[in-house]
């Protein structure tokens, strides 16, 4: 038991503390005195972080980008990102498009695969031309 704890406890209980003769019970009374001094700062201190973090959220949520402005840098980052490029963000999502495209062509019968990877390829270059003005192929 630490000196400073139990000068903490008898200062605020000297008339108590005093009359404590089983050191066992003493130490156990200053125990759990010191974890309710603890879970008090420690409440305190939750509360200033819960306070904090919704200070955060509100912030997030009035920085929060509108639909058209998320789009805009999504679209400024396919052109910025060499789009004609095997490997670019715009090639990634060309792939996944034509992939998709490829997919449905075979599982609806289509078993030309030159033709479905042709067409596929279409596709995935008309849709990335006009939804976000960028040139891709396979």
């Amino acid at each position: 038991m630490s000196d400073s704890a139990e000068n903490m406890y008898s200062q605020e209980n000297k008339d108590f503390v005093a009359t404590i003769e089983d050191k066992n019970l003493r130490e156990s009374l200053l125990y759990t005195m010191r974890l309710r001094e603890n879970m008090s700062k420690d409440r305190d201190a939750f509360e200033k972080q819960c306070m904090r973090l919704e200070q955060q959220v509100k912030d997030l949520k009035a920085t929060k980008p509108t639909v058209q402005e998320a789009f805009d840098i999504i679209k400024q980052e396919m052109i910025n990102d060499n789009p004609s490029e095997e490997g670019s963000y715009a090639h990634g999502w060309h792939c996944n498009i034509a992939m998709m495209h490829y997919d449905a062509m075979a599982e609806a019968g289509y078993t030309d695969h030159e033709a479905r990877h042709r067409v596929a390829n279409e596709g995935a270059s008309r849709f990335m031309k006009i939804l976000f003005g960028v040139e891709t192929k396979a």
